[in-house]
């Protein structure tokens, strides 16, 4: 079991980083001079899907 939990603080580590530079990179954007649109290929699509879900999920489950 501890070897899931590990796992598990594994993908939170990694999506609270990820969420991290998602959320830098959009204020960096808008705080420029000339606002640009940012734009995701798919992988960056499906990634902030599933790290933002993973992140809620955790929350609600340790938070309750």
């Amino acid at each position: 079991m501890l070897k899931l939990d590990t796992l598990f603080l594994y993908l939170f580590v990694l999506s609270t980083i990820f969420l991290f530079n998602i959320i830098l990179k959009i204020v960096t954007s808008i705080l420029s001079h000339t606002p640009k649109q940012i734009q995701y290929n798919k992988w960056e699509m499906v990634s902030n899907y599933f790290f933002i879900s993973y992140l809620i999920t955790y929350l609600i489950i340790n938070l309750i």
